[in-house]
């Protein structure tokens, strides 16, 4: 093994005429290592290196900024009539709001909700949902809010799988 260390001004690890990929000690090719894994010297990094990681790391930063402020930004979807879902409308987000027409079975796994609006019924499914309280503490008679993406069932037939969901509170005129 040669260990010869700073012996000319070529071998210097702020020389910028090294050429890169050849490990600054011994002088065999070691690629893009941070470490040489003949003499186990370390690499400088070059100032380009590390100039072009903290702007990739700046430019990721602000991405993710700007698509934070841009979904706390943007507008809640619109309310939809049942009667409106239709299978064009497979996969859409969707906002409802409805009365529960009967009490979900609470021994089902995935209890399926039956909502109704001035225009039609619907089932809602809301296990995975977030929201105030566990699907099974709904009754029938309770007016619901969804934000859900319109599935088909196992049956073929269409359903609303909740993403969030709200009761929302009545009006009271003053």
């Amino acid at each position: 093994m040669n260990l010869r260390l700073f012996s000319s001004p070529r071998r210097s690890p702020f020389h910028r005429t090294h050429p890169p990929g050849l490990c600054w000690v011994c002088d065999r090719h070691i690629g893009p290592a941070l470490t040489c894994p003949y003499c186990e010297a370390a690499q400088p990094q070059r100032s380009a290196r590390i100039t072009g990681r903290l702007i990739a790391l700046s430019v990721a930063g602000a991405g993710l900024a700007a698509l934070l402020a841009s979904a706390r930004l943007r507008p809640p979807a619109p309310l939809t009539p049942i009667a409106q879902i239709n299978p064009q409308s497979l996969f859409a987000n969707v906002r409802i709001e409805g009365r529960i027409t009967r009490n979900p079975n609470p021994t089902n796994a995935f209890p399926i909700i039956r909502l109704r609006d001035d225009s039609g019924t619907i089932g809602a499914r809301l296990d995975h949902a977030v929201g105030p309280s566990p699907p099974r503490d709904l009754h029938a008679g309770q007016t619901l809010a969804i934000l859900a993406a319109v599935t088909l069932d196992s049956q073929g037939r269409m359903i609303l799988q909740g993403l969030k969901w709200s009761i929302p509170s009545p009006v009271n005129p003053p």
